[in-house]
């Protein structure tokens, strides 16, 4: 009887260890990292605005451009902390000669977890201005 039992519990043991296993190859591991990048002087999202996502010397690292609404987001297959920059350059006209180039850069860094979708804002500020001759 004592056999019975014992071999009874270990089938159960097994199956419920094996149903952990099973399961948890069925996760979702993706990670989803969704920045809204923002002007510093306008509180307003920046279409166009160049992005960076990634890691010094990673085979990770994923360039793209703000949408209309200033959003920009990519999925990584596993969890990790990443650095993020985002920059944009405006021309202003001065004369028939010369323009003002302003140029608003952001940084800052995220963490991502398995599954979960993190978003951000990523705020603009100015940090360059350059008087340029039109060529």
């Amino acid at each position: 009887m004592l056999k019975k039992s014992l071999i009874a519990v270990s089938l159960l043991v097994i199956t419920v260890l094996s149903m952990n296993i099973f399961s948890s190859c069925d996760r979702e591991t993706d990670c989803t990292i969704v920045v809204t990048v923002i002007s510093g002087k306008t509180q307003l999202p920046v279409p166009g605005a160049s992005v960076y996502f990634g890691r010094e010397n990673s085979d990770f690292n994923v360039e793209g451009v703000t949408d209309a609404e200033g959003k920009f987001s990519h999925v990584y297959k596993s969890p990790a902390i990443y650095d993020m920059e985002a920059s944009i350059t405006y021309n202003v006209p001065i004369d028939d000669t010369y323009y003002w180039e302003f140029v608003e850069r952001g940084y800052n860094s995220f963490r991502l977890r398995e599954g979960e979708v993190v978003e951000r804002d990523l705020i603009l500020f100015e940090c360059d201005s350059t008087k340029r001759i039109y060529q």
